[in-house]
């Protein structure tokens, strides 16, 4: 019999296999014969023809080829060039903006928001950053199976806007431009510029679930509200599942795992989260596509925490209810007597 913590186990949905523990799927991580997306299927079907079709073939997060690794190298370089105090300190402008829109608002607008600014977006006010998360919310609906053309007018804003002359000058955006300015990018200016709008976008779902998850256990557990420790209590949330939960590999040809032969296409799901060592870092995957913001998302996690602790003013720590659960995550949602307004 399979050692427990190499086996595989079986789905409902054809072709699917689990790797529960976190130890399994850090090895399958590094495997080269699984890829992101399923041989032949560079999108999905849904959204070939479309910009935001286009955008996605083009995102380093969903390709496996070899081209991808000197851009994403240069990325991971810019971004670990942003200056902390300069991640930090709009991180808690757009923190204490998002507050007046209510929990809920708070929770998903102020990771986007955040990123965004750096990037160069205005986002001087609520309605500013309920604008973004609207746009966000139609590439959101687009990606997760909804008709593609409702993205386009959000992509073509964000596009434009990331591309403004004034943005330039952003500190995330000269990053950019500094260590992995567009001519070093293989396909040229269309890449860098898709690439920079996957910078925004993954911090929509997966910035609402780490800071909804947070603020979710500080209400329940007050002995966990102290200022100063939110960057480094966050990594035990994640390990605990109160991120990215999990995330999905396909067999790029056939092998075996644990006792069990996969065919080409075959999926994994391959869980990120569990109580125990072998789970440690794990929130961020490990291998050739481990996230490189990593420090984006957890210094701004962390810096809206800690506004959160210095200046609660009396308002009541929410209520969790059911929230939203997606096919890597849980984002709870929030109620609030005070709250008057949501997203």
């Amino acid at each position: 019999m399979p050692c427990p913590h190499t086996a595989l186990q079986q789905r409902p949905e054809p072709g699917l296999w689990q790797a529960e523990h976190p130890a399994l799927s850090a090895a399958l991580l590094q495997r080269s014969e699984l890829g992101v997306r399923p041989p032949g299927q560079p999108l999905p079907a849904h959204l070939e023809g479309s910009r935001l079709g286009r955008l996605f073939g083009l995102w380093l997060r969903q390709r496996d080829d070899a081209a991808r690794s000197a851009p994403k190298q240069a990325l991971a370089r810019a971004l670990q060039a942003l200056p902390a105090a300069e991640l930090r300190a709009q991180a808690r402008r757009q923190a204490a903006l998002a507050l007046a829109g209510g929990w809920n608002h708070w929770v998903w607008a102020t990771p986007s928001a955040s990123i965004a600014a750096l990037l160069g977006l205005r986002l001087d006010s609520l309605a500013d950053q309920r604008g973004l998360h609207e746009q966000l919310r139609a590439m959101a609906g687009a990606l997760q199976g909804g008709p593609a053309a409702a993205a386009e007018p959000a992509c073509a804003a964000l596009l434009q806007a990331l591309a403004a002359p004034a943005a330039a000058a952003a500190p995330l955006q000269a990053c950019l431009n500094r260590l992995a300015p567009a001519q070093q990018w293989p396909g040229g200016g269309d890449e860098f510029e898709a690439n920079r709008l996957a910078l925004l976008w993954q911090s929509h779902e997966a910035g609402a679930a780490l800071l909804g998850n947070a603020l979710a256990r500080l209400a329940a557990e007050p002995a966990l509200r102290r200022p100063g420790r939110m960057r480094a209590w966050l990594p035990s949330l994640l390990r605990e599942g109160g991120g990215v939960r999990n995330t999905r590999r396909f067999a790029l040809q056939a092998l075996e795992v644990g006792g069990v032969q996969l065919q080409p296409g075959d999926a994994l799901l391959l869980n990120l989260a569990g109580n125990n060592a072998e789970a440690d870092d794990l929130g961020f995957g490990t291998g050739a596509h481990r996230c490189p913001g990593q420090d984006l998302a957890l210094e701004t996690a962390a810096a809206a925490l800690e506004l959160l602790l210095e200046h609660q003013d009396g308002r009541r720590w929410p209520t969790p209810a059911q929230g939203l659960t997606l096919a890597n995550a849980h984002i709870p949602a929030f109620t609030d007597p005070q709250e008057t307004a949501t997203p």
